[in-house]
């Protein structure tokens, strides 16, 4: 999903088709959730989310999962678009279909702005049996709903339809600064259409503004729309077209179907002057659509030019694409991932030179990533976003190869931390934390943090892990949860589960630090040089000095690049793994600079303290009996030339004979022994070395 804000920052957001073998391991998962098996998933998906409390009138509110007494398997909607593009619906229907998974007590349903006019159950032979709704809440509280008690003849595991027939005028969510974005708006003057969800309401989720629905993300339902609109138009949603039937001498009536579970705030609807543009089909089968108006159609055939190139590309990389049609309808406001029908800004198609059009790639990849499998509740809202944003610059590697890739990541992540994340940033929201954020202003339903620091964080973890652990965690979690639920502990286990054993603790804690936790670290980078025997030897220290309540992050990659005297350039990546790590390089060369984030692998959500600070001395001392220390004075680390190879121990005095610390290291096979001076403050000391029989002390100043 794409706002036209984040459109601005970052570049948010057919029929039934032959399936390959692939698709006989989805379909099982299609059976189990049209079962109601989503629900018993959720409650396996760990305590974390199942117990962080209910909403005020006892259900799941939408960041807080809870299970409910009932699964919906299936919508029936009749919608009366008849009069647009006025907003008005009058004779609309809904037949929700659901199981109840407990004793029977009461169905909960969301309806805003729109009027029940009379509901009632089906009995299995069709009759018609008393059915009441209560309304709780108000129209602006998060969890404004009707309860709808059970019929004395439900019992628990049957599975009854309750009929809803609604009428009024649809809207969209109540405007904050002048922004509505969120339910059912006006294109320009000549159609209607939907987004599902919104960015400043208590309740997220707004299909809730043209149909009745359970409307939370955790409870998956099959749909089936029949639109009625003016016979200019054309009636669009979810799935594959049925076909098209005269409703009356001036309407028409649209049929579509979606045979795979869906999330209600994934379901949509538009209703206009639409023409259909065709691209062909995947190499499975899968035809590729967009639907715009007559003023649409040069600019959409330039920016959907690949889009059968990135269909195929994002099916390499994960799992065959999983609906019955790659379905986009152009639209006036922000992109957003709706279940086949992707709502695609028209501001996204403006320029008829942009056929790479990376919004239209992270509108489809999110048909992985929050439709095929989505969010238990929206507090793993990363779960799609990030995903979503990260595949933007996987579209770039397509492309361009890694070095666009590179580029790409590298913008995102300079625009968290120099826009999003820094306080006084052009559009500062707060430092948040990825899973489970804050929702208050500046923030928001989907603040761009879940965006641009997401899509780096899964850049580094894949740097991390390498790619056929990262992509191979991905295709399994796809497929372990098509069709159904997942959470931040799904997708922590999955990779735990695919790297090597001595990993998995630093798998948890990059979760931990990067996801559930928040802030960057800020790194102080040093490099000190010795020239034995006409070679350099470099060490290069990396400390972290962010405040404590930031943190110390444990597992992170670091591309260091480094220019010599002659201007080459040279990159590495190392690994960091603690609050004061150091690493020995070779063959780089007389050093005189220390970059970050300037290389071609990864980029790392890091800022530097200072400019590097490079030390570099010749030596060609020869003599094994004395130790010599360079640089003294030092900016905190230093090299030991000890008198032999081996084992040593280092104790730090102070003037006073008082040991300020006590640290074990190898002198190599040059007899080099590396110190780090970063936990003394500053002043002289002596340093006692001690290797076996061999005692030797010497005098090192730190400076401030």
């Amino acid at each position: 999903m794409l706002t036209d804000s984040t459109t601005r920052m970052s570049s948010r957001r057919p029929l039934n088709a032959p399936r390959p073998s692939v698709w006989r391991i989805l379909s099982v998962w299609l059976v189990v959730c049209s079962i109601g098996a989503h629900h018993v998933l959720a409650n396996d998906l760990g305590s974390e989310n199942v117990s962080c409390g209910r909403g005020v009138n006892g259900i799941a509110s939408p960041i807080v999962y809870e299970p409910a007494s009932f699964d919906v398997v299936h919508y029936d909607v009749e919608l009366d678009c008849s009069g647009a593009p006025k907003l008005v619906t009058n004779g609309s229907r809904c037949a929700i279909t659901f199981r109840w998974t407990q004793a029977p007590d009461t169905v909960r349903i969301h309806l805003r702005s729109l009027t029940i006019d009379s509901l009632w159950y089906l009995s299995a032979s069709g009759e018609r049996l008393a059915a009441t709704a209560v309304k709780r809440g108000t129209e602006a509280s998060a969890d404004m709903m009707y309860v709808v008690p059970a019929h004395v003849s439900h019992r628990v595991n049957d599975t009854v339809t309750l009929v809803v027939a609604y009428s009024g005028t649809m809207t969209s969510e109540a405007p904050v600064n002048g922004m509505s974005w969120g339910g059912v708006s006006r294109d320009q003057t000549d159609a209607v259409y939907s987004l599902g969800v919104g960015f400043s309401n208590p309740y997220v989720s707004c299909t809730q503004h043209w149909m009745p629905c359970y409307d939370v993300p955790s409870d998956k339902a099959t749909l089936r729309t029949r639109i009625t609109c003016p016979k200019a138009y054309m009636g669009l949603s979810n799935g594959s077209l049925i076909g098209s039937s005269k409703a009356s001498d001036s309407t028409v009536m649209f049929e579509w179907r979606m045979n795979e579970p869906c999330a209600t705030y994934l379901m949509t609807f538009a209703v206009g002057p639409y023409f259909a543009m065709n691209y062909g089909a995947t190499s499975r089968g899968v035809p590729v659509v967009s639907y715009g108006k007559s003023g649409d159609t040069t600019r959409s055939k330039s920016s959907f030019r690949k889009i059968l190139r990135m269909v195929e590309s994002f099916e390499r990389r994960f799992v065959p694409y999983p609906f019955s049609k790659v379905g986009y309808v152009v639209t006036n406001l922000g992109s957003m991932e709706h279940q086949s029908l992707i709502c695609l800004a028209r501001g996204e198609i403006q320029s008829l030179s942009d056929t790479v059009n990376k919004t239209i790639a992270h509108e489809l990849a999110h048909q992985w990533f929050g439709d095929m499998v989505t969010p238990l509740d929206f507090r793993d809202a990363w779960l799609t976003e990030s995903f979503a944003t990260y595949c933007e610059s996987l579209w770039y590697e397509e492309l361009g190869g890694r070095q666009q890739y590179f580029n790409d990541l590298k913008s995102k992540v300079n625009s968290y931390l120099t826009t999003v994340g820094k306080p006084g940033g052009r559009n500062f929201e707060g430092v948040l934390p990825m899973y489970a954020f804050p929702r208050t202003a500046p923030s928001s339903n989907y603040p761009q943090t879940i965006y641009v620091k997401g899509a780096g964080v899964l850049g580094m973890l894949r740097a991390l892990v390498g790619d056929s652990v990262f992509f191979g965690s991905l295709r399994s979690y796809l497929l372990a949860h098509a069709y159904a639920n997942a959470t931040i502990d799904t997708m922590e286990q999955v990779f735990v589960d695919h790297v090597p054993q001595q990993l998995q603790d630093s798998v948890k804690d990059f979760f931990t630090q990067w996801i559930r936790g928040r802030g960057w670290p800020t790194l102080d980078v040093s490099a000190t040089q010795v020239r034995v025997d006409g070679e350099w030897k470099t060490r290069v220290a990396v400390r972290q000095v962010q405040a404590d309540s930031m943190g110390v992050y444990t597992w992170f990659p670091l591309e260091l690049s480094f220019m010599d005297t002659k201007g080459t350039k040279q990159n590495r990546v190392v690994v960091v793994h603690g609050k004061d790590d150091s690493f020995s390089l070779d063959s780089l060369g007389e050093i005189v600079s220390i970059g970050i984030n300037a290389g071609s692998t990864v980029p790392t959500l890091a800022v530097l303290t200072r400019t590097p600070i490079v030390t570099s001395v010749e030596t060609d001392l020869t003599q094994r009996g004395e130790v010599e220390v360079f640089p003294n004075p030092t900016d905190g680390t230093v090299w030991l030339r000890v008198p032999t190879a081996g084992h040593w121990s280092a104790e730090i005095l102070d003037v006073q004979g008082r040991c300020m610390n006590t640290v074990t290291a190898d002198a190599t096979a040059d007899r080099l022994l590396f110190l780090s001076l970063h936990d003394v403050p500053a002043g002289t000391y002596v340093v006692r070395l001690t290797s076996g029989d061999c005692r030797h002390s010497v005098s090192v100043t730190r400076r401030p």
